[in-house]
């Protein structure tokens, strides 16, 4: 990893220093805890690379006519040092990632797709706020992003994720400070003044297919500084899916307030804040997106939510083995005990289960090749994920062809034909190598499933079964416990089959009128 800064330089009298603990600390005193504007701020960041890797920084201050290149050790100290031409500024270069510690080491290269897509997302989050002047991955010598030194924040998401983000597919959040009904609802004064809470950035639009399938494009920003803040983005995809209830929003979000209502001294990683007036900000920011969507549509969708019921005892796959078959009835349904429960099994759901998955697992979709192919405008993220996955996209019936001299400005594609491309890659981002088909595509092995499977009517001597269709219609009932009641000199008393066998259960179950059990 290597960053370049065009700033003032380090001065050679500062070099003994520069990686020892809280050398380079922005703290004088307490109070300056409550007016910080940089991301760190504790001076441990050099020391603890010194620790974990092999640094190197290359510098040169403004008042000295040629720059200097230092290596330290992993205890902090220099061990080589040499005059060399740079220009104004200072270059920090880190390589051998925890070569200290073979276990970490082992460990980082066993997930090192997951960790490289984490660091895009670290590199994309510092992109979007408009102080990187240029930004490139290299991936077996390929460059995965490159935003550009002049653009503008627009300029900079299209040139991440895509050319999805242009053409109305993201808009610019407007600041609209609550009314009565929205400072009910956080139990906000009306009269609160929110002239020094400033709110600003883009959200994708609301029409369906702009939105994405999960919440990982989502930024945040307190005066510049990327945070981690679960509560504001719920309160946006709340909103959002008020208008688009299948979706998630792309949100990037700014935040400017005085720097003693922020307290960045949270967590060890400085992405977690606490915001003073955090009641206030949530009133703003669901007031400014409501004034943001009302525009583009004039009426919500009413989201009517399942009531679920549980079953109480836990059941296990495993369990299946276990049941004892006592018969079928009705040539459609399968009566089964397992210990002191009768089960009924669904001949046919479940069949069309164990078909279902077989599908999922090993079909392979055929597809007919376009006379021309269709661009297709990804970002650096979303092309590196679907290089690393092309056999998954294969089975599900894509082909690409890969430009790497292509502009992503250029791409145009329709939302409806690369939906689906859409979907897989946002699964894929989180669960690298996930076998993972397009909500189209299972509608369509359920069918063939469905059409497939054992029929209703079937005589059947052996099952296979799981615990849901997917056509939603379950595959097997709880019946009934295998108890009954009998009173006693203490009250009623809960016997089992097993523990009374000597008895008429039936004629215990079915007592005459005047029995108060029955």
């Amino acid at each position: 990893m290597e960053v370049n800064d065009n700033g003032s330089g380090i001065r050679s009298d500062d070099f003994d220093q520069l990686c020892k603990p809280h050398a380079t600390s922005k703290l004088g005193n307490i109070g300056d805890f409550s007016s910080l504007t940089t991301f760190g701020f504790r001076g441990e960041a050099l020391n603890a690379l010194c620790a974990l890797s092999l640094i190197s920084i290359t510098t040169r201050h403004k008042n000295e006519e040629v720059g200097t290149r230092l290596i330290f050790d992993h205890g902090a100290k220099i061990i080589s040092k040499e005059s060399c031409a740079w220009p104004v500024g200072t270059t920090v270069s880190v390589r051998s990632l925890f070569e200290p510690l073979p276990v970490r080491r082992k460990e980082l290269e066993r997930t090192i797709k997951k960790e490289f897509f984490k660091l895009l997302t670290t590199v994309h989050s510092t992109c979007l706020l408009g102080h990187v002047t240029n930004a490139c991955f290299r991936k077996k010598h390929q460059a995965l992003l490159s935003p550009g030194g002049n653009a503008s924040i627009k300029d900079v998401i299209v040139s991440l994720f895509g050319a999805r983000a242009e053409r109305g597919a993201i808009l610019e959040i407007v600041q609209v400070n609550p009314d009565e009904e929205v400072c009910s609802l956080y139990s906000v004064p009306p009269e609160t003044n929110f002239d020094d809470i400033r709110l600003s950035g883009y959200i994708s639009s609301c029409e369906h297919g702009h939105g994405r399938s999960s919440n990982d494009r989502q930024f945040i920003f307190f005066n510049k500084r990327p945070v981690h803040y679960p509560k504001l983005c719920r309160i946006a995809n709340e909103v959002y899916q008020m208008y688009n209830s299948g979706q998630y929003c792309m949100l990037i979000l700014f935040v400017e307030a005085p720097p003693g209502l922020i307290d960045v001294n949270v967590s060890p990683d400085k992405q977690m804040v606490y915001f003073e007036r955090e009641k206030d900000l949530f009133a703003l920011l669901r007031s400014s997106l409501l004034a943001t969507f009302v525009p583009l549509l004039g009426c919500t969708q009413s989201v009517r939510t399942l009531n679920w019921h549980i079953f109480g005892s836990i059941f296990r796959k495993d369990d299946f083995e276990r049941m004892v078959i006592i018969g079928q009835f009705n040539k459609g349904f399968i009566v089964t005990r397992l210990h002191g429960d009768l089960f009924i099994v669904d001949q046919h759901a479940s069949d069309e289960k164990y078909n279902f998955e077989r599908f999922q697992k090993k079909a392979r979709i055929q597809s007919q090749a376009l006379l021309r192919p269709l661009p297709l405008g990804l970002g650096a993220f979303d092309e590196s994920l679907l290089q690393d996955h092309l056999e998954i996209f294969n089975y599900n019936g894509f082909e690409f062809q890969i430009n790497e001299e292509g502009m992503i400005q250029d791409f145009r594609f329709n939302n409806e034909t690369f939906g689906y491309i859409d979907e897989m890659l946002s699964v894929l981002r989180e669960f690298p190598g996930t076998m993972y088909r397009p909500a189209k595509l299972r509608k369509l092995f359920a069918l063939r499933a469905c059409r497939k499977s054992v029929m209703i009517g079937t005589v059947l001597t052996t099952y296979q079964m799981e615990k849901n269709c997917p056509h939603g219609r379950p595959t097997v009932r709880h019946l009934c416990s295998l108890e009954v009641s009998k009173p006693s000199a203490e009250g009623i008393k809960i016997i089992s089959l097993e523990e009374d066998k000597s008895r008429d259960v039936t004629e215990d179950c079915y007592r005459e009128e005047e029995d108060p059990v029955k």
